[in-house]
């Protein structure tokens, strides 16, 4: 697995310290999942988010894939944007074995009240997937001709 220095490369811990990464990883837990391994559903309440520090994952809503997923993205963000248990937006499947860290929904709220710079880019990256979102409905449902 990747050391804390490593893990200042990747978007959501750039510019971290030493001592702050120390505390990531303390409030994460590091795991590999394998291949195939459903890392969220939609539609199922989400209670953690995932951090990739290596692998790739498929994105899918609706059963479309709409995007991959590569090393320091975050995964399941949006539904620990607040207090109130979010469904999921979208499954996401392993394409490979994946290193990554999780974080509870506990654990998130700590990492936003210790670390509000790298809580501020996990909580960009969800507020950004959520606008398009709205945008896709928008342009989904508009109707013809407006």
């Amino acid at each position: 697995m990747n050391t804390t220095m490593d893990l200042r490369t990747l978007r959501p811990f750039a510019g971290c310290t030493r001592r702050e990464m120390r505390r990531i990883e303390s409030l994460a837990t590091r795991t590999t999942l394998h291949a195939g391994h459903v890392i969220c559903k939609q539609g199922a309440v989400g209670d953690e988010c995932v951090v990739l520090c290596g692998g790739s994952a498929v994105v899918e809503r609706d059963g479309a894939i709409v995007a991959t997923a590569a090393r320091g993205e975050v995964i399941g963000e949006i539904a620990l944007l607040d207090e109130t248990p979010r469904n999921r937006t979208a499954t996401v499947l392993a394409l490979t074995d994946c290193d990554v860290m999780v974080f509870s929904r506990q654990e998130f709220r700590r990492l936003c009240d210790e670390l509000p710079g790298a809580a501020a880019m996990i909580q960009l990256t969800g507020i950004r997937r959520l606008a398009q979102l709205v945008h896709h409905d928008d342009v989904v449902t508009q109707p013809v001709g407006v």
